[in-house]
């Protein structure tokens, strides 16, 4: 983590559609390590990651786990590497999911797809 830096911007072209995604939750920093952990809140979410905002200016590359609450009972916790971090907002691309983490995911962007109105 170093505080203070300007990263990368966002791409321009994306993957996949992001959904507007609104949540409180938890990032922890690599290697695990007591007092690694932040507050961040989601501001949307996509089959391959996730926009968030966190108090702290984190690296490009850097290695997370973020946990998500996707459904009303549960808390997905994924892998994800930091790809541009600007004044605490933060794009996080997912990494190393499996197959149960990747359906979790896939469903919640079709619920917000049909909330949002978006395609």
């Amino acid at each position: 983590m170093v505080a203070g830096s300007v990263t990368r911007p966002p791409p321009k072209q994306r993957r996949s559609p992001r959904f507007p995604f609104d949540s409180l939750l938890r990032v922890t920093l690599f290697p695990l390590a007591e007092g690694t952990g932040l507050w961040g809140r989601s501001i949307d979410l996509c089959r391959e990651g996730i926009g968030l905002t966190v108090a702290a200016e984190l690296t490009p590359e850097e290695l997370v786990a973020v946990q998500i609450p996707l459904a009303t009972d549960k808390q997905e916790t994924v892998s994800a590497s930091v790809r541009y971090c600007n004044q605490g907002r933060c794009g996080f691309e997912f990494v190393n999911l499996d197959e149960q983490q990747r359906e979790a995911i896939q469903v919640a962007c079709e619920k917000l797809r049909k909330t949002s109105g978006l395609s």
